[in-house]
């Protein structure tokens, strides 16, 4: 069945006649007095578009041609992502202008032929769907004509954080004969807004490199036998390059747990994560603290994946 859900964390504005996230309401209402005053932008997913797209059950290419391509994917293009800021409201000046930003973002899924299923527009910069997807992470400012030459935030591929569905977490918790659950977790000494997180892959999926924080987990199903985890840094011109590895021996069904840890205290003093073998009773209790992360190909969840998807 296809369906629309707006987020829930909105209030509806009759200033702007869209919804409109409580913060940067509560924000200006207190900046008041000092000139703000809500902006004329225009709604970059507005409910209508959304409505007419969703009812015409689309391809991907109609969903393109609509919103253009996609800020980030998810498990082989099952989930689609579309991010962007507007400046919802701020205090105009001759030469300078202090605004506000309001963040709205979209998820849209697919099923197995490429049809349009569902969307959910959320409005809290790092809201959940209602099946427990989450957004963890992943704005960056954008420039020139990709933002139509205002300056304004979207998602980028590369940093953005998806969490899993809670019933695919759920499911891929059940042991598999002759596997060993591999986890592997990072940990900053920064607080989360601060810390930038790292970049990790296992030799198992040809070194499918994926973005972490400490507020998520990586988690695959390995073979009996040895793994290499490897951390990697990002050059100057966002590219991934070798850093660090651990070699670990699966003996199933024991759990292995990897720790990538940053010794960075100042900010933009970079230093490589080490990584490490966690104990098991110290390593579950950090998982239970974070969310498991989407990965953009659905090989490293297998047949678990591949048979939730398809139900």
């Amino acid at each position: 069945m296809n369906y629309l859900q707006i987020g829930a964390h909105t209030l509806l504005s009759p200033l702007f006649k869209r919804p409109v996230s409580r913060l940067p309401a509560l924000l200006c209402l207190s900046l008041i007095m000092a000139g703000c005053v809500p902006l004329d932008v225009r709604d970059p997913y507005p409910d209508s578009a959304l409505q007419m797209l969703l009812a015409s059950q689309p391809s991907k290419e109609t969903v393109i041609e609509t919103f253009g391509l996609p800020h980030a994917k998810r498990l082989d293009g099952r989930f689609w992502v579309y991010g962007q800021s507007v400046s919802a409201m701020g205090i105009k000046g001759d030469k300078n202008e202090l605004t506000i930003k309001d963040y709205s973002w979209l998820l849209l899924r697919f099923d197995r032929r490429g049809q349009l299923t569902g969307i959910e527009r959320n409005d809290d910069k790092n809201g959940c769907a209602s099946d427990g997807i989450c957004l963890q992470d992943g704005w960056e400012l954008c420039e020139g004509t990709r933002c139509n030459g205002n300056q304004r935030h979207r998602l980028n591929d590369k940093i953005t954080l998806l969490t899993a569905p809670n019933a695919l977490t759920t499911r891929l918790r059940d042991p598999r004969i002759g596997h060993c659950p591999l986890y592997i977790f990072y940990e900053s000494r920064l607080p989360q807004w601060l810390s930038y997180g790292a970049q990790v892959s296992t030799d198992r999926l040809s070194a499918q490199i994926q973005h972490i924080d400490n507020q998520t987990y990586v988690f695959q199903h390995i073979k009996s036998g040895a793994v290499t985890v490897r951390s990697w840094d990002l050059d100057s011109d966002g590219e991934p390059t070798p850093s660090t590895q651990l070699t670990l021996t699966c003996r199933p069904p024991s759990a292995l747990y990897v720790q990538l840890r940053s010794t960075q205290l100042i900010p933009g003093q970079y230093e490589p994560p080490a990584l490490s073998s966690v104990p098991a009773n110290r390593a579950a209790r950090e998982i239970e603290t974070r969310k498991l992360l989407l990965p953009r190909s659905s090989r490293q969840f297998g047949a678990d994946a591949a048979a939730l998807l398809n139900q």
